[in-house]
């Protein structure tokens, strides 16, 4: 819907800037304006390493069902970068 947006998280200054957070050993967490994404590892084998993605809204108005296509968008993007970024280190 026009004009619609996702809620952002209060308290946040900077909408523009972006840290990931790593929790040693297997939890990645980057908090962003409008989500929080969290990356599960779990390696599987030494060959083998499986990915869990979550993503946390800020708020239940951001679950409101016109905001759906929004979410989905978000979590496209997110995990689009994740698999460029996966593809990127397995080269390494």
């Amino acid at each position: 819907v026009a004009g619609d947006r996702l809620p952002l998280f209060e308290g946040r200054v900077d909408h523009a800037r972006y840290e990931a957070l790593y929790v040693f050993p297997n939890l990645i967490v980057g908090p962003l304006s409008d989500v929080v994404f969290s990356i599960i590892v779990d390696p599987r084998a030494a060959e083998s390493t499986r990915e869990r993605l979550e993503f946390h809204f800020a708020g239940d108005a951001a679950l409101e069902g016109t905001l759906e296509p929004m979410r989905r968008t978000l979590a496209e993007f997110i995990s689009g970068v994740n698999t460029e970024d996966v593809a990127i280190v397995e080269n390494v």
